[in-house]
């Protein structure tokens, strides 16, 4: 997983993060290791070489012409932290050269997160507010910052004679705590991110006890707390990647666009009203969405770039994802389009349920605006 802080300019990202570096060495906010600024190839690079440590890639914040190449190094940094994987390449002898997969952790910080549903179930997003910062702690941090790396050190001290047994103590722990975090329907890397970030929590507290920097109590304490806010930030986590689901982004970019009036649908057996210019998706019933898919899909990829954002997903899959989540009617040649008659002619369309599409996307569908035929069959 990755840890990705979010703030406005001025929430003290940098400065908080200085500090949990400092465990590893002497850093300040104008030290931190990486940037978002630099090229993907130096972060890649630098995510491998800083091998067992935190890898901090400071202000992201994609602006004007920048913005896609930015979303693109994110996605590509991102996503081989969460594969642990490097990119393959190819010397100009069609030799193989060597791959650099991260091997450490990577925190980073920024105004915004990066889009996408894959790429924010590789991450956990904390959101941090300067009125919510206890500057005061924060302060006494920074003074005792010299000492951190010293309890870094006793602590990989107190924890490598129990190597041997460790790694499946590890898989044990994680797999257990993965079955407490798993929320019904959510993303399983989710889970698996809360089980990984207890389990440092964990062994931090067990040497904590072990050197008699608190008590057994003051630990479960800690634990509680902690575990309550892991909870909570999964849940948050959850809400994010569920809003980035191409099948909820799809219909909630349509509803955006018959609200504003760019686009629009008639009710069953009305024309298609010829006299309006904006963008005719189809039909409506009760019951039913009869959507023309093409109109449908190019009026959501338009919308997507004008926004300067990707596109949800391409046609055919977003289609079967529609059918496998009972959206749109389908048959068992796995067809998703059905026959619906337009006067004397025969189109072929996407029929949604329409109350499961607004169960989804938790509103209802507008109806036509003024000027068209507006009574229900």
């Amino acid at each position: 997983m990755s840890l990705w802080i979010e703030g406005a300019t001025g929430s003290l990202k940098s400065t908080v993060v200085a500090v949990f570096l400092s465990h590893f060495g002497d850093f300040t906010r104008t030290t931190l290791p990486g940037a978002w600024s630099s090229t993907a190839n130096q972060l890649e690079r630098r995510a491998f070489i800083l091998k067992d440590t935190v890898f901090v890639i400071d202000d992201y914040a994609p602006t004007g012409l920048d913005a896609r190449e930015m979303e693109t190094k994110a996605a590509r940094i991102i996503r081989s932290q969460g594969n642990l994987a490097g990119r393959g390449r190819l010397r100009s002898d069609l030799s193989e050269r060597p791959a650099y997969p991260p091997r450490g952790l990577i925190i980073s910080t920024g105004e915004q997160h990066p889009p996408g549903q894959s790429l924010l179930a590789r991450t956990l997003i904390m959101e941090l507010e300067r009125a919510k910062v206890n500057t005061a702690l924060l302060s006494e941090a920074q003074r005792a910052v010299h000492l951190f790396r010293h309890a870094m050190a006793g602590y990989i001290s107190w924890l490598g004679p129990q190597a041997d047994g460790l790694q499946a103590a590890l898989r044990s722990r994680v797999e257990e705590i993965r079955r407490q975090a798993t929320e019904k329907d959510g993303h399983l890397r989710v889970p698996e991110a809360i089980a990984n970030l207890e389990l440092g929590l964990h062994y931090g507290l067990e040497y904590a006890k072990y050197i008699g920097a608190c008590s057994a109590a003051e630990a479960e304490t800690y634990h509680n707390q902690a575990w309550e806010a892991f909870m909570s930030l999964g849940r948050a986590q959850g809400r994010l990647v569920e809003g980035e689901r191409p099948t909820r982004r799809f219909l909630t970019i349509l509803h955006t666009l018959i609200t504003q009036d760019r686009a629009f649908m008639v009710p069953k057996g009305s024309s298609k009203g010829d006299d309006r210019h904006d963008t005719f998706l189809g039909w409506f019933d009760d019951q039913s969405l009869y959507i023309i898919p093409d109109a449908a899909f190019q009026a959501v990829v338009r919308f997507c770039r004008e926004q300067e954002e990707p596109s949800p997903i391409r046609q055919e899959r977003l289609r079967s994802d529609l059918a496998r989540e009972k959206l749109i009617e389908s048959n068992e040649k796995h067809r998703h389009t059905v026959v619906f008659r337009v006067g004397k002619r025969l189109l072929r369309v996407l029929r949604f349920g329409r109350h499961a599409c607004e169960r989804l996307i938790d509103t209802e569908f507008p109806y036509p605006g003024p000027g068209l035929n507006q009574t229900q069959p």
